[in-house]
């Protein structure tokens, strides 16, 4: 029979296990965000799959914190059928996670859920109904199996749990729909296309291609900080433009040196939100004005934490939103009606220097 100190050291142990499953969880799910390869959720599925057949050996296997041999299946034998919700899962998870391992990833989330939340009050209950205690070192450990499980299966449920077409996609892509639907019609209506698709339903995909010899780019990520979808769109000009930057601030990683230009405030801009950051000796015109004015109206979900930036070599709108990005053909549309002005603009100048 144990004594207390084992009973301490055995808890202690869980604990600092179920504290390192959790260091681990954090860092898979951040490095499931990047994971082109889908390395992470290929290696969590492994784990899933192996923990839940170690679990179905570990039935065979005493239970019992006293001088009674106590095995989990014995119990069933003897008709204490709330066992099933314990090993139940974990025979369908041995079969499923194997076979499905990318189509079922839903199914074995709600499985492995299941099967954790009820584990500790079966034990209970059948510590209540027999008078034996079940805190034994195959018991922590097939407790650790269990809830780690439901933990690490989180990641292959951000990689494969919202395919496209699947049950849950339409779920997971309803505050982005509208930019889902661009970036399909983009995929069949650019020419030199790259497509890359989602890493996990956080984001949208990457697409670079052109129209009309206009290289037009969408790139689309989760971002840790600021919390949030990110959207990055781009469309280059056809011959080098001056700088300049729309937005609440300046920002030092997107365009650093726009924290050293000038800062004035568009027309009509009651909320003091969109600051036109642009060099001393750079001059923008009326028309462009008024059209930045009119974009802003339209994206004015998004300009309060995102920015219009000509680099020169492109016009590029970034923004990072917490519930969601519905950007659509009208939004690209806007942002294409001031590249064409901004190329006219130079268009203009370039005829007056020759003149």
């Amino acid at each position: 029979m144990g004594s207390p100190f084992d009973l301490g050291y055995a808890l202690s142990m869980v604990f600092i296990f179920l504290f390192s499953i959790l260091a681990v969880v954090a860092w898979a799910l951040a490095a499931t965000i990047h994971d082109e390869d889908r390395r992470i959720p290929r290696l969590c599925s492994l784990y899933n799959a192996v923990g839940q057949v170690a679990l179905l050996f570990l039935g065979a296997t005493d239970w019992a914190y006293s001088i009674v041999e106590t095995t989990p299946y014995q119990l069933l034998a003897f008709g204490h059928l709330e066992m099933l919700a314990i090993f139940g899962p974990a025979l369908i998870l041995a079969f499923l996670i194997p076979m499905r391992p990318r189509k079922r990833t839903a199914e074995a989330l709600f499985l492995h859920s299941f099967q954790a939340i009820a584990f500790i009050p079966v034990l209970l209950h059948l510590e209540y109904k027999t008078g034996l205690s079940f805190l034994s070192w195959n018991t922590c450990i097939a407790l650790m199996l269990s809830t780690s499980s439901v933990l690490l299966s989180l990641s292959p449920m951000l990689a494969y749990g919202a395919t496209f077409g699947g049950k849950f996609h339409e779920i997971a892509y309803k505050d982005r729909a509208e930019l889902v639907s661009y970036i399909e019609k983009a995929r069949e209506n650019l020419t030199n296309l790259e497509w890359s698709p989602p890493i996990t339903f956080l984001d949208s995909g990457r697409i670079v291609g052109k129209e009309l010899n206009r290289r037009i780019s969408i790139s689309t990520r989760f971002s840790f900080l600021p919390f949030g979808y990110e959207l990055d769109f781009a469309v280059d000009f056809d011959s080098e433009q001056p700088r300049w930057m729309l937005g609440p601030g300046a920002p030092t990683k997107l365009f650093p040196e726009a924290s050293q230009w000038t800062r004035t405030l568009l027309a009509h801009d009651e909320s003091k939100t969109s600051q036109l950051h642009s060099p001393e000796e750079t001059s923008l015109p009326e028309n462009l004005l008024s059209c930045l004015s009119e974009v802003r109206e339209k994206l004015s979900a998004y300009m309060k934490k995102g920015y219009l930036v000509c680099t020169g070599e492109n016009l590029r709108f970034r923004c990072v939103s917490a519930v969601g990005i519905q950007f659509g053909k009208e939004d690209v549309d806007a942002l294409i009606k001031v590249v064409k002005v901004i190329e006219g603009i130079g268009a203009r100048e370039e005829g007056l220097n020759k003149e």
